[in-house]
């Protein structure tokens, strides 16, 4: 009997072998699928977060944008495929952190002149592209203030309403009221 063992062991030992080692490397390779799928504590996600950023004017592609949550201004611009020739960057800060639900308006130059032109003409002081000097023209609007909106203008991007000057530090609903009627984006 020891003999007939012997002797199929012989006869079939390369093709037991194969099998051997297709069942040792079927286990491996599950064994790792299961690591890979093991669930992610909520800490775990809670560090790759997305945000949206909605980029429009001049650059290739514009549209909204899904990026991580400490995504930079030259980051969604890369992803939209860079400005567009005629694109006006003066007023961009490109290492600024986006927000969710932001809205950047890259305006081409013709549309940044025409801008200032309009304000300049109306008499109103455009928060967007006013210098420090035209700023501090405004009532309750002192050297710091001044100084505090193109610092936040150049973080967060262009104001998209008179009303969000009120979201610069030290400006509030009473310095608002005096300036209202005096200011444009």
């Amino acid at each position: 009997m020891k003999n007939f063992f012997t002797g199929i062991f012989l006869k079939y030992r390369t093709t037991a072998a194969i099998i051997v080692i297709l069942i040792c490397g079927f286990a491996f390779l599950c064994r790792d699928e299961a690591k890979e799928q093991k669930p992610q504590k909520a800490s775990e996600t809670a560090t790759t977060q997305d945000i949206y950023v909605q980029l429009s004017g001049a650059v290739v592609t514009p549209g909204v944008y899904r990026v991580p949550k400490d995504a930079r201004l030259v980051d969604v611009v890369e992803m939209a495929g860079g400005f567009l020739s005629e694109a006006y960057t003066d007023n961009l800060n490109m290492a600024s952190v986006l927000s969710d639900g932001q809205h950047i308006k890259i305006f081409t130059a013709k549309e940044w002149e025409a801008l200032s032109q309009d304000n300049e003409e109306s008499g109103l002081v455009n928060i967007n592209t006013a210098d420090v000097k035209l700023l501090m023209s405004l009532p309750g609007i002192g050297e710091q203030k001044a100084k505090a909106i193109i610092e936040y203008r150049s973080t967060y991007g262009n104001f998209q309403t008179i009303e969000d000057i009120m979201k610069v530090g030290g400006i509030k609903e009473a310095v608002f009221i005096k300036i209202k009627n005096l200011i444009s984006v």
